[in-house]
């Protein structure tokens, strides 16, 4: 029972592969049409030297495969379904290291409070 977010993440994947690819296949070629990627250096080149330019490299090169639809959605599905599993991971991660720490602050917690943050800004 410990690995039920696995089976809702892959359940996640699958619906996900499902609507971008028969419930919503023309996106991915409306967002591809729009891209060119080349496996040229300078190509290359002048997207890396750029800040954050190997994230957008990245991005066009996933880009380019949007061209067929359930090829598209297989990479949506695989990154969505990463990024469900990181964020739990990080998540019990720190769920942890709060129950190691059980004698929070009062000023902190009350801090934390919205109501306490909000009533700060009024006054």
């Amino acid at each position: 029972m410990k690995k039920t977010h696995v089976l809702y993440t892959l359940l996640f994947g699958v619906a996900v592969l499902l609507f971008f690819g028969l419930a919503y296949p023309h996106h991915l070629h409306y967002q591809e049409q729009f891209q060119m990627f080349l496996f040229d250096s300078t190509y290359v080149w002048d997207i890396v030297r750029l800040p954050g330019g190997v994230a957008d490299l990245l991005g066009r090169f996933c880009t380019q495969f949007f061209l067929y639809a359930w090829v598209g959605a297989f990479i949506i599905a695989l990154l969505l379904m990463a990024t469900q599993l990181l964020t739990y991971c990080s998540f019990s991660v720190l769920g942890q290291a709060k129950r190691q720490s059980r004698a929070p602050s009062s000023s902190t917690s009350q801090a934390a409070e919205p109501s306490a943050m909000f009533n700060a800004y009024m006054v």
